[in-house]
């Protein structure tokens, strides 16, 4: 048994092999990880369905295939079927802080969040990132999921007043690659295209999911979207019905109820 301690990863795990989602994704990005990584990766996945958050793992999968789509689709960035399997990884990974213990109890909340626990669970983008280097994830797909929520907002978190943990107000506003950068627009936009479309959101029981109208409008508006297209934002919003359409990895408690998946 491999022996993982710390605060990164509160767990153990004996577990031999990785769904193939992690075996497909991985080798798609020319990943390599040897077995104690596999296995912590497994562990990380499987912690949803024991924790009874299987919502976040629909979310995840769900996420990794809008954003997928979009990537495929945009040909003038050009991405290369290695920078659109690294951006899926990156979909699949993107929440994974929240399989930390700390975010348990807030995640399934039966109601709305108070101000202390909206600030402790805003914090799961930076657990993310540590586990992902922790797990040898190499840093060009931590880059790409790390600022999947402050990259659309006008006053992005957690790092409020410029400046969080390792991470200075100014590094953030470092210029990166244009098509890393654009990365990270689709997956932070898969991500609020998902969660508005979304049957089910536990921790908010008056959750309404919206229309793709509403959802490409909302999108439209925000000026960080600006030079995104519109066609992309219809891919992404249309692949998202059609995923809640067939039934696919559907976000929702209910879906996977019974699966050990």
């Amino acid at each position: 048994m491999t022996e993982f301690k710390g605060d990164i990863f509160p767990f153990s795990t004996e577990r031999t092999h990785t769904p193939l989602l992690f075996t497909r994704a991985l080798h798609d990005a020319h990943i390599p990880l040897n077995q104690p990584q596999i296995m912590l990766l497994e562990e990380c996945w499987k912690t949803f369905a024991k924790e009874d958050l299987q919502w976040v793992k629909a979310h995840s999968v769900n996420v990794a295939t809008v954003a997928q789509t979009m990537a495929q689709a945009y040909s003038t960035v050009g991405f290369s079927e290695q920078e659109i399997a690294e951006i899926t990884l990156a979909g699949l990974l993107h929440d994974i802080g929240k399989t930390h213990r700390i975010f348990y109890p807030n995640l399934n909340k039966n109601g709305l969040l108070t101000p202390e626990e909206r600030i402790q669970i805003q914090k799961h983008a930076d657990y993310g990132r540590n586990m992902a280097k922790a797990l040898g994830i190499p840093e060009r797909i931590y880059q790409l999921f790390s600022p999947h929520h402050e990259i659309l907002q006008e006053n992005p978190y957690p790092r409020k007043n410029g400046n969080n943990g390792n991470h200075s107000g100014e590094e953030r506003r470092m210029p990166i690659d244009p098509k890393v950068y654009c990365g990270q627009l689709l997956i932070a936009l898969a991500d609020q295209i998902e969660a508005a479309m979304s049957p089910t959101r536990p921790r908010s029981p008056d959750h309404h999911p919206k229309t793709p109208g509403e959802i490409f409008e909302q999108l439209r508006a925000n000026k960080n979207l600006k030079d995104i297209p519109d066609a992309i934002l219809q891919i992404g919003i249309n692949r998202c019905v059609a995923l809640q359409e067939k039934q696919q990895v559907i976000q929702g408690k209910a879906i996977f109820e019974g699966s050990s998946n």
